[in-house]
């Protein structure tokens, strides 16, 4: 009978520490989303010889990052799909299909890392954990660049069947060259290497938010 009154004791509790929690997370949630809509509109326009063109974006990744890694996936999700429509709301210089695509990049880019990251088990063994963590470390550049290409070709793709054929064939024959998808991948590479030391770097300095904000 006491056990049961402990439980129900403690169950009480979690219920009034709950609101808190809730209300922390969504303070900070439109905080990392407000961040990270300013950071979206730090872009750089990249051409490849006469291939395409696309505005190259970083510290905003970073930022959905942390989001998720601090409040947890459904917060991650949320901001990684409201992001590009603020984006649009501020700058117009973008179609809706472009950011459509945007969100749904940001989506996969969350969930691969959410589970590639945060949920692989760790174990006692320190030599182990690290060699763990290098493998996650390349995967997830490895994964991410591939997301940030085949996004970026399907949202072109997509744009282009307004053009007319002529046009369409040229500009895809020029994209698809063996030598442009490799720039872009060698592109997207190198950000990604950027944006996980900084990501990892940020997350032992925050240990803590996650650790008494985690769900």
């Amino acid at each position: 009978m006491k056990n049961i009154f402990c439980d129900k004791l403690k169950h009480h509790h979690h219920l009034q520490l709950n609101p808190k929690k809730t209300i922390f997370k969504i303070c900070f949630s439109a905080t990392m989303l407000a961040i990270s809509t300013f950071l979206s509109l730090i872009e750089i326009k990249i051409y490849i010889f006469s291939a395409a063109e696309f505005d190259f974006r970083v510290f905003d990744n970073i930022i959905l990052f942390l989001t998720v890694y601090v409040l947890g996936l459904r917060y991650g999700i949320i901001n990684a799909f409201l992001q590009p429509w603020i984006h649009l709301a501020i700058d117009g210089d973008h179609s809706a299909i472009s950011m459509v695509f945007y969100g749904f990049d940001n989506f996969l880019l969350v969930c691969f890392f959410y589970f590639i990251y945060l949920k692989t088990k760790q174990f006692q063994n320190k030599k182990l954990n690290f060699f763990i963590f290098i493998i996650k470390f390349i995967s997830l550049i490895i994964i991410s660049s591939f997301i940030e290409i085949s996004i970026f070709y399907l949202t072109n793709y997509i744009a282009l069947l307004s053009h007319s054929i002529k046009d369409r064939d040229k500009k895809l024959a020029a994209m698809f060259k063996y030598y442009v998808i490799l720039i872009f991948f060698a592109v997207y590479f190198i950000k990604y290497i950027f944006v996980f030391l900084i990501v990892f770097f940020i997350f032992k300095r925050i240990f803590y938010l996650r650790n008494h904000y985690k769900q």
